[in-house]
């Protein structure tokens, strides 16, 4: 599971919980309305989660470059859909997608002490 999934999952129970203390309190309606809430919340973030995506949205949300993504679900480590005939379209689930890791920002500082090191006082 994923943050996006454990998030929403996580927020789903809470909104349920509240449901339950709702009807505690007498509040019927209020927790009914909540309940749907609830429910419309999980369904459309399901939707979206397994929607399958074209290789060139799918490299726009992961990061990587389409080669990359096909070259991946060639080798067969990237659970993927292939259309029908010989160069069916490669779809890709939204919940399968790789998410490339975003680059540590490094000052330019840091790297001329990098590079450069200590300065030393060369003979020559």
């Amino acid at each position: 599971m994923n943050g996006a999934e454990t998030f929403v999952r996580y927020f789903v129970a809470r909104l349920r919980t509240k449901c339950v203390e709702l009807r505690d309190y007498g509040a019927r309606d209020q927790a009914r309305v909540c309940e749907r809430i609830a429910n419309d919340l999980e369904e459309q973030f399901r939707g979206w989660w397994l929607t399958q995506l074209a290789v060139s949205e799918a490299a726009e949300e992961s990061g990587y470059s389409e080669e990359r993504l096909r070259e991946m679900a060639r080798e067969g480590s990237l659970p993927h859909k292939r259309g029908d005939g010989t160069r069916g379209h490669i779809t890709i689930a939204r919940c399968d997608l790789p998410r490339r890791p975003k680059p540590r920002h490094t000052s330019v500082e840091a790297i001329e002490k990098r590079l450069l090191g200590p300065r030393r006082n060369l003979p020559f």
